[in-house]
């Protein structure tokens, strides 16, 4: 691509992107491999879609070849920010951008809408996609939950939800973290789960989630749903063998939550399995 020296250059960012060396284009090309085997490329984008993230994984741009500066800006809507013309652009950006990338440069620039949208996905991934062995994003699932999500799930971390609203979101924390929660718990050991980094945000979520039904068995359910995790913890615990360390530790940590938890009216089949 050439550029006069009126146009425009290319944002810094993409100079991690080292397409002038033919060794890192090779590896590179070889990771791509690794990462379209990713459970999320199964549930939610089209072949062009995945054409347009695969180049952008091997030259930081979504189109091939590279358009004019002017016509790039167009076709990416904003390529400082927003490089990537497909749905959950910023936790693709995120995860598909080589190292070296600053993350923090990311989330300070994403458009608002960008990024939110980026969280919501990554939750419905959480719970269509979550894998029984291995990861979403190539392990770095735990890294990339804490970048996008607020990590607990209490009325301080949505100051600007009106109560009703906050148990909403609760519900909605609660039911795509809960197959990342089980899974934890089953043999074999899966040692890039993001269950240990989001135990808190689900912790926290049980009560206002069950708050926020108004048909009792719908709330019944949701009660029955958590004490079943609990009581596989509490088995874990109880028998430890062919656990690993981080499976006994994690079971502990949400057997010590559930302790400190105040309890709503409704919720004594949890209160009868800590007993």
């Amino acid at each position: 691509m050439t550029q006069t020296d009126s146009e425009p250059t290319l944002p810094a960012w993409r100079s991690v992107w080292k397409t002038d060396d033919p060794e890192w284009v090779a590896d590179r090309a070889k990771q791509w491999r690794k990462v379209r085997r990713s459970p999320v490329f199964k549930h939610r984008f089209r072949k062009y879609e995945i054409d347009q993230i695969k180049t952008y994984f091997l030259t930081g741009s979504a189109h091939d070849p590279v358009p004019e500066q002017t016509e790039w800006r167009w076709l990416s809507y904003h390529p400082e920010t927003s490089p990537l013309p497909v749905s959950c652009n910023t936790l693709l950006q995120v995860w598909l951008s080589p190292e070296g990338m600053d993350w923090e440069h990311v989330r300070e620039n994403a458009h608002p809408s960008y990024y939110g949208d980026s969280r919501k996905h990554l939750r419905d991934m959480l719970k269509a996609a979550y894998p029984a062995k291995g990861s979403l994003f190539n392990r770095r699932d735990r890294e990339i939950y804490q970048f996008f999500t607020p990590i607990r799930c209490r009325p301080s971390d949505y100051p600007d939800l009106p109560l009703e609203k906050f148990q909403h979101r609760a519900l909605w924390v609660r039911l795509n973290l809960h197959p990342a929660m089980n899974l934890f718990l089953d043999h074999p050991y899966n040692a890039e789960s993001l269950a240990p980094a989001a135990l808190d945000e689900w912790c926290d979520s049980i009560v206002p989630a069950f708050l926020y039904y108004s048909d009792p068995e719908q709330a019944a359910e949701c009660c029955r749903d958590v004490a079943a995790t609990l009581s596989k913890a509490l088995e874990v615990v109880a028998d430890t063998d062919g656990y690993a360390e981080e499976q006994i530790a994690f079971c502990e940590r949400m057997i010590d939550r559930f302790r400190e938890m105040e309890l709503a009216p409704g919720m004594e089949q949890l209160s009868k399995s800590l007993s």
